[in-house]
């Protein structure tokens, strides 16, 4: 729906649609639409939106990590939690393909639907202060690179080996990753 809409607006209609985990916000001036136009707008957009062409919308990123060690402090902890071999959920995290939720908490932090349920972990009792740039981190049902460092409370498990930074306020689209895109983890050598 969410690409649909912002692929496909009505001529003339200024609005600005922003995804949620589980909603869309839609911002526009009611003074040049009103909201029953835009709920004609949303529901035609329903409509002509179908299910296959959501899924197959969106780039694909495979995205070069490294895991555990110095840059995935939590890897060993957060296995013995779940009762894993560390290599069993690196095993487990790259084998899922994922999804872009949406984006929040900071420019460019995507939060990436599909990780295994096995893998899923509340976060941290106690967040750190300072989670480097490009922290490959889990958190409840989401996985997630942080693109700046900041404090967090999820369980870093590695980090991303940038080809492209996740955010650059100087390019075009500054976030790499946008919702419906996909992205898969690879072992960097």
């Amino acid at each position: 729906l969410q690409n649909h809409a912002t692929t496909a607006p009505a001529p003339g209609v200024g609005m600005d649609i922003v995804p949620g985990d589980c909603n869309l916000s839609i911002f526009f001036n009611p003074e040049t639409l009103s909201a029953t136009r835009i709920c004609q707008l949303m529901m035609s957009c329903w409509q002509h939106a179908s299910g296959a062409q959501a899924r197959d919308q969106g780039t694909i990123h495979n995205l070069q990590v490294s895991y555990g060690g110095r840059s995935g402090p939590d890897l060993e902890p957060l296995a013995r939690q779940l009762s894993l071999q560390p290599e069993a959920l690196v095993e487990r995290h790259m084998q899922a393909e994922y999804r872009v939720a949406f984006l929040g908490f900071q420019p460019g932090f995507a939060y990436l639907h599909g990780l295994h349920a096995t893998l899923q972990a509340p976060r941290r009792q106690t967040p750190r202060q300072r989670i480097p740039a490009n922290s490959l981190a889990i958190g409840g049902p989401y996985t997630a690179i942080y693109p700046a460092a900041t404090p967090g409370g999820w369980h870093i498990i590695g980090s991303y080996q940038p080809g492209s930074l996740l955010f650059d306020p100087a390019r075009d689209t500054p976030s790499l990753l946008r919702a419906g895109d996909r992205v898969r983890f690879e072992r960097s050598c």
